[in-house]
């Protein structure tokens, strides 16, 4: 007899949930389930918001989720195989504290796109594209774990502005050099072999 896959469920919250007025932190890790966020999600109280290994039903229901969160400072989200979005959009004004982590462990073209201007504090660690990253004029620290085997340029660039800048590249990356990091006080880079990409932690 052949075993069919079972199909991942909806997520049905109260219907009151997603307009609540006093959600202050919201937690999510379903990864079995898949999470719909209706077109008139407001949290305006909203601080705090982890996201582990959420399947969401479309490209959308993340950016719409994040659009209507006016009070947001701090994101937390974890990435890994099922996930269905293809490049996650991360565009809040009033985000703090950011930290990122994709665990496809081979590089991917599910890009990280990052647009939060008020940004001070910042935890990445992807295997993919981070050419989509911009406008962090205010950035204090940054730990950034890039995992491929070909890194450019390109995504250091966004944090010219950077006060502590923590890397961990698997490769030298080609025009350094180039870039000029005119806030800089403090600078750490290691290198790591590809086998022990996955198991190096954010700051």
């Amino acid at each position: 007899m052949q075993m069919l896959e079972a199909q991942p469920k909806i997520l049905l919250l109260p219907s009151n949930f997603y307009t609540s007025k006093t959600l202050v932190k919201l937690t999510l890790s379903c990864s079995a389930l898949v999470v719909d966020v209706p077109s008139l999600a407001c949290f305006p109280l909203l601080q705090m918001l982890t996201l582990l290994n959420v399947v969401f039903k479309d490209q959308n229901s993340h950016v719409r989720l994040l659009a209507n969160c006016p009070a947001l400072i701090y994101l937390r989200v974890n990435r890994k195989r099922g996930d269905n979005v293809t490049a996650f959009i991360v565009k809040v004004p009033s985000l703090k504290s950011f930290k990122y982590t994709d665990f496809h462990e081979r590089y991917s073209a599910m890009p990280l796109v990052l647009d939060s201007p008020g940004l001070r504090h910042l935890s990445i660690i992807d295997h993919g594209d981070l050419g989509l990253i911009q406008n962090m004029p205010h950035l204090q620290t940054a730990y950034v774990g890039h995992f491929v085997t070909q890194p450019n340029d390109k995504f250091l660039r966004s944090f010219s502005s950077v006060r502590n800048l923590h890397l961990n590249l698997m490769n030298v990356v080609a025009c350094f050099s180039a870039i000029n990091f005119f806030r800089l006080m403090e600078f750490k880079l290691q290198f790591v072999v590809p086998a022990n990409a996955d198991l190096i932690p954010a700051m």
